[in-house]
């Protein structure tokens, strides 16, 4: 299974990257074109985005690479982390109905006072989708951490 990962918005979630090349011999980074020309373009972002989810990919996902990889069912499990409820609404998205309908196994891993979205603002009744609530108030994610909480719940096998 391939690994593609979905970054937040801002271009200083390259450090996923370079976290990423130290934990994987293998996988598929976006990095979006907005970081280069600093013209934020959901509908740019999305396609550029299309081309890397794929039916056998694990999509881990951070804020607005949440946000995107809920926009495809053509994937076999997401990790998602920083739900930017709000910001995703002002984009078109409903995240909530979009996780409470995905058939896509997905594990959502949220700080407890993150100011992106309060895990208890994440109101979720699908089999298909696992809530972790982790103690924390910023928008800040380990994707190490992330990784081994999914991994230790069968996510990756």
């Amino acid at each position: 299974m391939g690994i593609v990962i979905l970054p937040g918005k801002s271009a200083k979630n390259v450090s996923w990257y370079y976290e990423a090349k130290k934990m994987f011999a293998d996988f598929e980074f976006v990095k979006y074109n907005h970081w280069k020309n600093e013209k934020f373009n959901y509908k740019e972002d999305l396609k550029q985005v299309k081309e890397f989810l794929k039916k056998d990919s694990a999509v881990i996902g951070k804020s607005l690479g949440a946000v995107y990889a809920m926009t495809s069912e053509n994937v076999k499990v997401r990790v998602l982390c920083g739900l930017p409820l709000m910001f995703a609404r002002v984009m078109g998205f409903d995240l909530l109905k979009l996780l409470n309908e995905t058939k896509v196994k997905t594990l959502v891993i949220q700080n407890e006072n993150d100011p992106s979205g309060k895990f208890s603002a994440i109101k979720v009744s699908n089999p298909n989708v696992e809530l972790v609530k982790l103690d924390g108030d910023t928008h800040d994610y380990s994707l190490k951490e992330i990784y081994s909480m999914a991994d230790s719940k069968g996510y990756f096998n």
